[in-house]
């Protein structure tokens, strides 16, 4: 039977080839189409469903009660380390902070403008703590912002000439620091190079536009650093960045902290200092940062999920009614506590010190202090399919494939942020909020997908992100040194 059907098929394809050869091809054509419509469906399957499911079904969200439960920890934490009545702060910088008028014109008005600013470009922090937080912000955002953002690095050169901008703190500081010069190399047509963070020199910023690229190295080697009268002739000013992880203020600059390698015993990871407070003394406006602790080093066993035995020796936190949270559960629950209680009583203590050292030093008394936030670290820049973070609350969100460490390291950034806005104002320092939205799942924010997370704190200079960054950061800038004139 077989053997008839190839001879029939044999003499069709001898007696009209043509016909044959047409009719083979038809069939042909259309099995490459079936099979290509088959692998794109595939690849649409494959491709989005899994993202929505990982996304909107199987990501759990911390609830509001759990949420409670930080802010209500961070407010009774704050009022006991720092209550308002405390004699060790007490002094005449903090009379005239809690009078009537502030001591410059950079009041906590400001701070709301500048988030309403946030609001219309990104989204802030204070929405969600007037949400769930106990103490209940209002909303005073207008349509009509009395804010004008500042979008290019050249429009505030006018405000900051003749003065000494000083921006301390980690990597992150270094970022923000970094893209302020690029803006500025493009307005001036000059190199503004940092060798790293650990070797930038000052940078003279804001001179007349060159004629020709200039170079940042003259002959001989690094420029040298323009006096006062020099910055004030040329109405240009010295923008400087300190690297500092813990902003640990000694007044000797020949402390054991700077000197020798430096080792956290609670988590094993080197702390990197520089010493910063000399240079604050000369500068007219310090802009300082101390990012998130980072996880203990020994978490990090070459596995994906990590060591993370060191929770169970943490305390447990308890909501109204007496009730263990943040805790039962899965070990996503226990990383949150682990931040909540890195928060409380690392970084707290540790920032409340810095400030206090700082509005204790004579020569610093008549200098502007600001602070720019932290920002969340993208899963998605670690994993194609990670999450995006589009809400505040999605700082604690887990799900398949949660990076533990990032989830430590953002949990962090909400509570600072949360904390901080409560802190500041206490030491009359304004808060510059850096966290903004993903709009979009796309991957082009971020300068270069990475395997270590700290090299997704940047990204790529002229993104939509890290204009609105800039531009909040510049913004702040403004307000601030406008308050002073």
């Amino acid at each position: 039977m077989a053997t008839d059907r190839l001879k029939n098929r044999y003499a069709k394809m001898h007696t009209n080839p043509y016909r044959y050869l047409k009719k083979n091809l038809m069939l042909q054509r259309k099995g490459i189409i079936a099979l290509l419509f088959l692998c794109l469906l595939i690849y649409w399957a494959t491709s989005q469903s899994p993202l929505q499911t990982r996304e909107n079904v199987s990501e759990q969200r911390i609830s509001p009660s759990e949420l409670e439960v930080i802010h209500g920890a961070i407010d009774e934490e704050l009022a006991i380390q720092l209550p308002l009545n405390n004699t060790s702060v007490n002094s005449a910088w903090l009379d005239n902070l809690m009078s009537s008028e502030p001591t410059h014109a950079f009041s906590q008005q400001s701070d709301f403008d500048l988030e309403c600013y946030l609001e219309e470009r990104a989204w802030n922090h204070s929405r969600i703590q007037s949400t769930f937080g106990r103490r209940h912000r209002p909303s005073r955002c207008t349509q009509r912002l009395q804010l004008q953002p500042v979008d290019t690095a050249s429009h505030i050169c006018s405000l900051i000439a003749g003065r000494r901008i000083l921006l301390v703190g980690p990597e992150s500081s270094f970022h923000l620091h970094m893209d302020w010069l690029h803006a500025l190399e493009i307005h001036e047509n000059r190199s503004h190079i940092c060798p790293g963070a650990e070797f930038c020199n000052s940078h003279q910023i804001c001179l007349p536009p060159a004629d020709e690229p200039e170079d940042f190295f003259e002959k001989g080697g690094f420029k040298k650093l323009p006096s006062s009268r020099e910055l004030a002739s040329t109405a240009s000013a010295s923008l400087r960045y300190a690297l500092s992880t813990t902003l640990y203020a000694a007044s000797n600059s020949k402390d054991p902290m700077y000197t020798k390698p430096q080792i956290d015993a609670s988590t094993g990871v080197r702390m990197r200092n520089s010493y910063w407070l000399g240079q604050a003394k000369k500068s007219d406006l310090i802009i300082m940062n101390r990012g998130p602790i980072p996880a203990p080093a020994w978490t990090y066993d070459r596995t994906a999920e990590g060591n993370w035995s060191f929770l169970d020796a943490l305390p447990r936190f308890k909501n109204s009614n007496g009730v263990e949270v943040l805790w039962e559960g899965e070990i996503e629950r226990k990383i949150i506590a682990a931040a909540l209680y890195t928060t409380l009583f690392t970084f707290l203590p540790s920032v409340s010190q810095t400030f206090q050292t700082l509005r204790n030093q004579r020569d610093l008394r008549g200098k502007l202090l600001l602070w720019h936030g932290s920002w969340f670290i993208q899963p998605k820049c670690l994993n194609p399919q990670g999450r995006t973070i589009t809400d505040p609350r999605s700082a604690f969100s887990t799900g398949p494939g949660t990076n533990h460490w990032v989830l430590y390291y953002n949990a962090q950034v909400y509570m600072q942020n949360y904390l901080l806005q409560s802190l500041l104002p206490r030491f009359d320092i304004p808060f510059i909020p850096q966290n903004v939205p993903m709009y979009t799942t796309n991957v082009t924010f971020v300068l270069q997908r990475s395997t270590q997370p700290r090299e997704c704190l940047r990204y790529a200079f002229g993104s939509p992100v890290e204009e609105i960054m800039r531009s909040t950061l510049l913004s702040g800038v403004w307000k601030a040194l406008e308050g002073l004139e």
